[in-house]
């Protein structure tokens, strides 16, 4: 995979499959094979200043594919980077999870509202806000979650749940 980098583009072709890469690397491919035919194959066209400014013109061009294929390469990496800190950062239900497991039920249904103010109809979200209700003895709060719940046509499969919580929460109340 070293060897890709000495070709401008084809690093960044093979391991992202970007147009954009295949045209430095196909326009580095023609650039070369015209460099080779016109100086070695068919060195009586051109005269030899030319052939030898052709040269100084693909080596130069080569070098700057060279610098700025890298450049595109770190680029990247460091958007991925970014954006999986990002992803970590937004993604609220994993981290609401953690707190959940170690009892900091305030902490997680913080988070939980952080996140259904962000995604009003995420599912999951609302049901884990109805356990970490349940968990505190909030039950009037947790029908209101399920009030809302009942109303989400993105319920899905989840609806089959809803019944059962909701009877749970009213047998408990009693």
């Amino acid at each position: 995979m070293k060897l890709l980098k000495l070709w401008p583009g084809l690093e960044y072709l093979a391991r992202h499959g970007s147009f954009r890469a295949w045209l430095a690397a196909m326009f580095y491919a023609i650039f070369a094979m015209a460099v080779i035919c016109m100086t070695l194959l068919w060195d009586s066209i051109l005269p030899p200043f030319s052939q030898k400014l052709l040269l100084f013109l693909f080596t130069g061009t080569w070098i700057l594919g060279l610098v700025v294929s890298s450049r595109f390469e770190k680029a990247f990496q460091e958007a991925q980077k970014q954006h999986q800190r990002e992803a970590v950062a937004q993604d609220t239900l994993p981290l609401a999870q953690t707190e959940y497991l170690r009892q900091n039920f305030f902490e997680a249904e913080r988070l939980l509202r952080e996140r259904l103010t962000k995604f009003p109809e995420d599912v999951p979200a609302r049901f884990f806000l109805i356990s970490v209700l349940k968990k505190q003895k909030r039950k009037a709060e947790a029908l209101e979650q399920i009030a809302i719940l009942e109303k989400n046509p993105k319920l899905g499969f989840w609806g089959l749940d809803l019944p059962h919580e909701k009877r749970d929460l009213l047998n408990e109340e009693e």
